[in-house]
């Protein structure tokens, strides 16, 4: 790898670490995992959806709440086990146990 490659992979990975590290914090990530950490009063506030696509819907609705809380997680997670296996291992065992 080239010495301008490699100094390009470790800006973009301090760029995702902090860009991830600020969407920790933010009211949006709050509210995403409000929603997904209770998934049945959420499936029980939308069961009133009718129709034929009705589970797609939910679901969707849903998966956006996942994806808001996990995005920036897995950003770290590529970012990092691009760079290195030995730091993705340490940062999956992190987020593991913010996540229990």
């Amino acid at each position: 790898m080239s010495p301008g490659l490699s100094r390009l992979a470790v800006w973009s990975a301090a760029v995702a670490l902090a860009v991830a590290g600020t969407y920790q914090f933010t009211p949006l990530k709050a509210r995403c995992l409000r929603h997904c950490r209770s998934p049945l009063g959420f499936l029980l506030r939308f069961g009133n959806f009718r129709g034929r696509l009705r589970d797609v819907r939910v679901g969707i609705y849903h998966g956006g709440y996942c994806v808001g809380c996990c995005w920036s997680l897995m950003l770290v997670l590529v970012a990092v086990g691009v760079m290195n296996m030995a730091w993705m291992v340490v940062l999956t065992a992190v987020i593991f146990a913010e996540k229990i």
